[in-house]
């Protein structure tokens, strides 16, 4: 029996033996990670026993795989220093182990443009500066009242509320992210001031005639050093001589629109003064002729609408057929457009585009030429019951289309009304400003293909304008030549 004691008693020393000899090691026991660097490195970890890791900090992501622990950053690290961390390996009774972490600084990057930006001394209107950044967030701080910062997305909207001091005043607005070197931003506002120059103009208003082209005068009176003068129109001449303004047209207006251009005279730092100057349209073709104009050949050119698909063509050519019957011209070929003839009636010594006749017809669609402008996806046509005038230079012999219609530039185009709906709608590969037909007389009339195409002898008699839309969409597809 006491031998059998014995041995129970030697093993249970070789089981204490074998408990407290767990051995744990660990290679390596340090681990860095460079500044940017988020990849994954690896600890063997050697151990007869199971064995278990923690990190201390959270920035670090730790997975085990049989022997290897596999320790991982989270993020970079956009403190402003090194950051650390241990990760503490144990394994039974074992003396715990551990590894020492560190990661260098990310240095996060940081821009912005402008970095100066200047307000009038009652400018209130947000000004923007672009922030660019490796981080996520960014902030701004600015130290005076006068100033308002909003940040939207990547843009800082600087705002200054009206600066009622004689003194300019400035400010610095400082943007910050992360561990980046701050971007500071100079705001400065000029302060307001009282003009002690004089000036006045007389007169402020001033009308040429169409055919005017003689120099008129405005006198200008201040008290400033000098005076200056600039103007908003090519077809104005301007020229200072002592305290007169000479203005003189280039040229006589030969659209049957008046145009209108605004002269601005400065003088030191007094307000200025403006000059509005018209010059009155051409009476058209009041003395015209039927017969001055003959069946002809042209060259066109026009301006086609921009913003659209399928635009007009800058350049084409055709045919002007006479109809002395019913005092009225076919233009054929409109902007390429075969079969699809435009009208100018004549009456009383002048041109008018027939706005109203049915130019073509089909079971669904009546086209009729419009006059108008485009807005946006909307073309608006003119009241049906304005006549629309052509002019026609008889030394040129040139047929001029342009004009306005309530102040904008007028085009022409070609729509179609469906017959059910009275929808309308215009096609922008025949859309066109500008338009002029330069004829070239021929011997003799050029065939006429058939009446239906060429001759209101094949069109029904005219709709009713209150029939008529204002508004047209344009055509997605362009009507086909």
């Amino acid at each position: 029996m006491i031998l059998a004691a014995c041995m129970a008693l030697c093993s249970s020393c070789e089981k204490d033996k074998d408990t407290l000899s767990v051995s744990l090691s660990i290679t390596p026991t340090s681990v860095q990670f460079a500044a940017g660097e988020t990849s994954t490195k690896t600890a063997t970890v050697t151990t007869k026993a199971t064995w278990y890791a923690s990190p201390s900090a959270s920035w670090l992501s730790l997975e085990q795989d049989g022997n290897r622990l596999s320790i991982t950053p989270r993020n970079l690290n956009n403190d402003v220093e090194e950051r650390t961390a241990i990760v503490a390996v144990s394994a039974g009774n074992a003396e715990p182990v551990q590894i020492a972490v560190t990661q260098a600084v990310t240095k996060v990057s940081l821009s912005a443009s402008p970095t100066t930006v200047t307000f009038g001394a009652s400018e209130t209107a947000a000004k923007t500066v672009t922030v660019t950044s490796s981080a996520q967030i960014w902030s701004v701080y600015t130290p005076d009242t006068w100033i308002t910062c909003d940040q939207d997305g990547n843009k800082l909207l600087i705002t200054a509320t009206a600066n009622s001091g004689s003194s300019q005043r400035s400010a610095t607005v400082a943007v910050r992210a992360g561990n980046a070197t701050p971007i500071n931003i100079t705001v400065t506002q000029s302060g307001r001031t009282t003009a002690n120059n004089t000036l006045s103009v007389s007169p402020t208003s001033i009308t040429f005639g169409a055919t005017e082209t003689a120099t008129k005068t405005a006198t200008v009176t201040t008290n400033a050093a000098g005076w200056n003068s600039s103007s908003t129109a090519s077809w104005l001449s301007l020229s200072q001589q002592g305290n007169t303004l000479r203005i003189t047209p280039t040229g006589s207006n030969t659209s049957t629109s008046q145009r209108s251009a605004t002269i601005t005279v400065t003088a030191g730092n007094a307000n200025p003064v403006t000059v509005q100057v018209t010059q009155s349209g051409t009476s058209g073709s009041s003395s015209l002729n039927f017969n001055d104009i003959v069946n002809s050949t042209y060259s066109a050119t026009g301006t086609p609408a921009t913003g659209v698909s399928n635009p007009a063509p800058r350049s084409w050519s055709g045919y002007l057929y006479t109809y002395p019957t019913n005092s009225y011209y076919a233009i054929t070929n409109w902007a390429n457009l075969a079969n699809y003839p435009l009208w100018v009636d004549y009456e009383n010594g002048k041109l008018y585009i027939d706005l109203s006749s049915v130019v073509r017809s089909t079971d669904d669609i009546d086209y009729y030429y419009v006059v108008g402008y485009l807005e946006g996806n909307t073309f608006t046509s003119m009241t049906a019951t304005y006549k629309y005038e052509v002019t026609y230079n008889k030394t040129t012999r040139t047929l001029d289309f342009t004009g306005k219609v309530d102040g904008r530039t007028a085009s022409v185009a070609l729509a179609g009304v469906n017959k059910k709906t009275k929808q309308g709608t215009v096609y922008t590969n025949t859309m066109l400003s500008g338009a002029k037909f330069v004829l070239t007389a021929t011997k003799s009339s050029p065939e006429i293909r058939s009446a239906s195409s060429t001759g209101k002898q094949g069109k029904a008699a005219k709709t009713s304008t209150e029939n008529l839309p204002t508004k047209y969409t344009l055509s997605p597809k362009a009507l086909a030549y």
